[in-house]
């Protein structure tokens, strides 16, 4: 398994804590894993409402045989 953030080269995509103002999330508690048959291709944060997460957005893409 790879991690997304990570192989996009994107590892301070932060996901905890939203609601600790005027603190920037600090922890990337939340991951998305590919296989060797699919890449992240586009990975990005944004706000998670009802949550004390942000939200993940991942675009995945199949890569072929």
């Amino acid at each position: 398994m790879t991690d997304a953030a990570a192989a996009r080269g994107e590892a301070l995509a932060m996901t905890w804590s939203q609601t600790m103002a005027p603190l920037p999330p600090l922890v990337r508690i939340d991951h998305v894993l590919t296989g060797s048959g699919v890449a992240a291709v586009r990975l990005s944060t944004t706000d998670g409402p009802g949550s004390d997460h942000r939200a993940l957005l991942a675009t995945i893409a199949v890569r072929p045989r």
